[in-house]
């Protein structure tokens, strides 16, 4: 059997493909992602989505690595451990980084130092802490694998986006393909270079390496909010997924597949989250 494993960056200040770490380095980078009110928000995505979606996977036999900085303030490095301690698949690596250091060092390490469970290859995944997973992902990520290659992509695209537009909650079914979640490498063990976190760009990916795409929906909730280092451009993916939205039948009923999917949320809850958090 495949073995599985993640990996969340928890407001890490290493470097990755992330807007915010293109735009800010050194200590107007960590002013930036430690911020409190920025700090609030991730932590109430993460309790609220992130880990319950973990927890929910109908297939429990997968580790995941959250990442975090020592030099992380106190009380949230303290809530962090606090919220993931109870939960058995996590392993909460707190490990500071160079300057310039990247994420998939990080990772790399962490890797390290597991003993794999199956011999040969691992399927490796990437998922934000403020976003959430099916709870069938983990089962469909490993009856995929079976028929994966080493060095092959598997890609899930097909999700919810949700957030707010003009005051009033946006959740939505989005489709887009090799996005960071949703997304896997089935790695060879004794190779570092293949990672969720190094090599080209995750939308490029196709471009690069064979792919297997999965039809799973939704397979993923990815949300958008007041502290997200990609809010200039919320607005608009918004309004692009309502607009293909609107044109599908009415079997993508949204609230049915949110509960089917998400056992610890509704679609009302979401839809209060995302007011909350805009």
């Amino acid at each position: 059997m495949v073995d599985i494993v993640g990996y969340i960056r928890f407001s890490h200040p290493a470097r990755s493909d992330v807007r915010i770490h293109r735009q800010q380095e050194g200590p107007a980078l960590l002013k930036a992602i430690w911020d409190p009110q920025t700090l609030d928000v991730r932590f109430a995505c993460f309790e609220q989505f992130t880990l319950p979606s973990i927890q929910s996977q109908t297939d429990k036999d997968f580790r995941i690595c959250v990442a975090a900085s020592p030099r992380m303030p106190g009380a949230y490095l303290d809530r962090l451990r606090a919220c993931t301690a109870h939960i058995p698949q996590i392993d909460l690596f707190i490990e500071d980084a160079e300057p310039d250091q990247k994420v998939h060092d990080l990772f790399d390490a962490w890797f390290a130092g597991q003993s794999p469970k199956a011999p040969g290859s691992t399927l490796h995944f990437r998922l934000d802490d403020d976003d959430a997973l099916s709870q069938h992902m983990i089962a469909h990520m490993r009856k995929s694998a079976a028929h994966m290659q080493v060095g092959e992509v598997f890609s899930a695209p097909n999700g919810i986006l949700a957030g707010c537009l003009d005051g009033a909650p946006s959740i939505t079914p989005h489709s887009q393909f090799f996005l960071g979640i949703g997304l896997g490498f089935l790695r060879d063990n004794a190779d570092p270079e293949v990672s969720p976190y190094r090599g080209p760009p995750h939308v490029h990916l196709s471009w690069h390496v064979p792919a297997r795409l999965s039809p799973l929906y939704p397979a993923w909730i990815r949300t958008t909010h007041r502290a997200s280092d990609t809010q200039p451009m919320n607005d608009k993916r918004l309004r692009a997924a309502e607009r293909v939205g609107a044109k599908l039948p009415k079997r993508h009923n949204t609230a049915k597949r949110i509960e089917k999917s998400f056992p610890f949320l509704t679609y009302d809850t979401l839809a209060a989250a995302m007011i909350e958090l805009s």
